[in-house]
């Protein structure tokens, strides 16, 4: 299983135990929470040993996402004069309405700054106009774009100031690709 709790996963199926072993990995790093299921291969970031709800044997790997080594992206720059630039790169699907209160906080407390929202589904209108209502700021301090190829997605991280990420649901690849 590698999809876990997220959309399209099939946990039902394991649930009717499919395969004589079962194991969840990768797309989703914790606990499945089914008996079911034999094995997790996860890290120690996502899943510390002191975590006591994790129903599969679990198996430590060093590293669980694949991620550019640091200084493998853009190179980091000083910022740039000018406004504060917020970035969030997931999906509009996590966002909420108290992740979004939290944001247009941010916002106000900094008239100045500006909002760049960039993954797949930004380019809809009706994201737009849903995000943009929830924030109830000047719509002109918030960009939205599409998905874009990797390169082009660490240019853009790489000119925010601070990254936002979504709550309950946080990003994964594209949060850590903040951190380069």
């Amino acid at each position: 299983d590698l999809a876990g709790h997220t959309a399209g996963g099939q946990l039902p199926v394991f649930a009717q135990r499919a395969a004589p072993i079962q194991v969840s990995a990768w797309g989703y790093a914790l606990t499945t929470g089914l008996p079911e299921m034999d094995v997790l291969f996860t890290e120690h970031t996502f899943c510390p040993l002191t975590f006591p709800w994790i129903s599969e044997k679990a198996y430590y790997l060093p590293a669980l996402i694949p991620q550019q080594p640091p200084g493998a992206g853009p190179p980091h720059r000083p910022r740039r004069p000018g406004p504060l630039r917020f970035g969030y790169g997931g999906s509009p699907a996590k966002l909420n309405p108290v992740i979004l209160t939290r944001w247009a906080e941010l916002l106000r407390a900094r008239p100045d700054a500006t909002l760049e929202c960039q993954y797949l589904g930004f380019e809809q209108q009706a994201v737009q106009l849903s995000i943009l209502r929830e924030l109830d700021i000047d719509p002109r301090r918030v960009t939205f774009g599409p998905m874009m190829v990797h390169a082009e997605h660490l240019e853009h991280v790489a000119a925010w100031d601070v990254a936002l990420d979504a709550w309950p649901h946080t990003g994964g690849v594209t949060t850590l690709d903040a951190t380069m």
